[in-house]
């Protein structure tokens, strides 16, 4: 029997634990599929609101670059409008007038300030240069804005990017057409933009940080970009991946197949609607995932921090359940052993004296020993039967009486019935007297009896109810007596349903036998000790109250006195 107890402990332990670790891993799995959700949800979220950037971005380099042309656009067109009061053919004028514009620009709050102004004679030829004095017309036909500028008179017309003169740095030529009120065609007033102090003012106002732009003429040349591209603007690269303007056909859009170049991928685009550009934003991948995983690594590391403190939590829960069923297993034991031993001394007699009539029918002793012993043998049986069932005939059953505190035996019993509690879900609550309550009772008999009012109060209560024991003295016809209770909130049972029930299944558990009794052998054993029980189920509510009535007894109190509080009548409880 013990090595079959050892198993079972060793096997339920390992169930235990097996339990703890299959919900470990079923929390870590639900924890990484709650994540893995979240940063998949979170990826499009951030990606949604990176193109909605994109798009802002797009809207507000339009405006910032539109804004400097007008501008420059309203410069020119002052320029030419005073060559046009004074006189195109005048170039000593136009020369000084030009060599003094930049400087006044450059004071203006202007949201660009031009470095030089040249002038462009009607037959495409560079007459004048702020900078640097020109002594033979430099040809200029090849810059597209001089055919644009005559055709399309007071508007700024845009070239492709060249090397400037004298800067010698990539800039945009462009130029302003100027017309007398005749309607001819004087020249044109050119301005160079520096592509790089162009691109930089652009990336200053807007504060594009983690966002890239590409702006690409109708050809789709790089006219301006932001400074980590770095794309030759002689590169064909983006006129290979855009080979015809179907790709962005609409005034604004999100592009299909985003353009990807160095990490960055160019997902939106946007015509300006006076000068033949096209805008592309995107944002820089590294930028992307570096905002995802700041949102993400934190919220991590919280739920890390969170769920290994819950399962801290829930070991250590675990490990005191578990040492609780330990403590409740190791109770029941010494209780189990305790009614055993006299399950044990009823055997040895029965095998001493079945022993000594044996001898005696052989030796054919008188036949009044021999029904003596057989005597003996039949009241060992009876007791031996007492102790192996759950109703025992009390005339046959022999009590130990001695001084024994109620408080004790309570706690004792919780901690037997503790790990059927934590199985079954139910929580067990005492409210014990302060002071020792002293009872002249059979220690075991009486423990017996809180053992199987308790049991009786876990079989008829469901899950997640709860149990209340009280144990308290009280005056009654002048004399005191202990009272204990025990209540719960479970099923409400007549008495006579109890026990009629509590018959049937009083030990439905074979490890349980002999452990636990049913209503009528608990009723005979508190009467063994001259008390009561009265047992009372709610109408209203559910739930029932069942009270013990037992004489106390002051541990000084002489046999005598022991004797006449046993002779007064228990009373009536309410």
């Amino acid at each position: 029997m013990q090595i079959v107890n050892f198993f079972n402990k060793r096997l339920y332990k390992e169930n235990f634990i097996f339990e703890y670790y299959h919900f470990v891993l079923g929390i870590f799995l639900a924890v990484m599929l709650f994540w893995i959700t979240m940063l998949y949800l979170l990826y499009n979220s951030q990606l949604n609101y990176f193109k909605e950037q994109a798009a802002i971005k797009a809207r507000r380099i339009d405006e910032h670059l539109s804004r400097i042309f007008d501008e420059t656009n309203h410069v020119t067109n002052i320029i030419g409008n005073l060559i046009v009061q004074h006189d195109s053919k005048d170039l000593n004028f136009i020369d000084k007038m030009l060599k003094n514009f930049p400087e006044v620009t450059s004071k203006s709050t202007s949201v660009y300030s031009w470095p030089l102004f040249d002038w462009v004679g009607p037959d495409n030829r560079m007459l004048i240069n702020s900078k640097i004095n020109i002594k033979k017309p430099v040809d200029v036909s090849h810059h597209a804005y001089t055919d644009k500028s005559r055709k399309f008179p007071g508007t700024l017309q845009v070239s492709e990017p060249t090397i400037g003169n004298p800067s010698g740095v990539w800039v945009i030529p462009a130029g302003t057409g100027i017309k007398d009120a005749q309607g001819n065609y004087l020249g044109v007033v050119a301005v160079g933009f520096n592509i790089a102090e162009l691109s930089l003012k652009i990336e200053q106002a807007l504060n594009i940080k983690g966002f890239s732009f590409l702006i690409l003429d109708e050809n789709f040349r790089i006219i301006l970009q932001s400074a980590n591209n770095a794309i030759d603007p002689k590169s064909s690269y983006f006129r290979d991946l855009l080979p015809n303007l179907e790709h962005v056909k609409d005034s604004e859009g999100i592009l299909n197949k985003p353009l990807d170049y160095k990490g960055i991928s160019y997902s939106y685009y946007r015509r300006m609607e006076k000068y033949p550009y096209i805008i592309f934003t995107g944002f820089e991948e590294k930028s992307f995932y570096h905002e995802i995983w700041s949102i993400m690594v934190p919220r991590i590391i919280e739920s890390l921090i969170m769920g290994g403190f819950c399962l801290l939590f829930l070991y250590f829960s675990r490990k005191k359940m578990w040492d609780l069923i330990q403590s409740s297993n190791r109770a029941k034991e010494a209780y189990r052993q305790r009614l055993n031993l006299e399950m044990r001394t009823s055997v040895a007699s029965i095998l001493s004296n079945s022993d000594k009539l044996r001898r005696y029918l052989s030796s054919k002793q008188d036949v009044n020993k021999q029904a003596g012993v057989i005597e003996e043998i039949h009241d060992e049986a009876l007791k031996l039967n007492n102790l192996t069932t759950d109703t025992p005939d009390l005339s046959y059953l022999d009590l130990t009486y001695t001084h024994s505190d109620v408080n004790k035996v309570i706690k004792e019993a919780i901690i037997i019935q503790k790990h059927t509690a934590v199985i079954k879900g139910i929580n067990i609550k005492p409210f014990l007297y302060p002071d020792p309550l002293l009872l002249y009772v059979d220690e075991l008999r009486f423990k017996q009896i809180i053992v199987g009012v308790l049991s009786l109060a876990l079989g008829y209560n469901p899950k997640g109810t709860t149990i209340k024991i009280f144990s308290t003295i009280k005056n009654i016809n002048n004399k005191k007596w202990v009272i204990i209770k025990v209540q719960d909130n479970g099923f409400t049972l007549s008495l006579d349903d109890i026990k009629r029930i509590s018959k049937n299944i009083s030990n439905p558990n074979k490890e349980e036998e002999h452990i636990n009794l049913d209503f009528t052998a608990i009723e005979r054993l508190i009467s063994l000790h001259h008390g009561k029980i009265y047992y009372r189920c709610f109408d209203s509510l559910q739930g029932k109250v069942v009270s013990i009535i037992i004489p106390y007894c002051e541990s000084t109190s002489s046999n005598s006195d022991i004797s006449n509080i046993f002779k007064h009548t228990t009373p009536t409880y309410h």
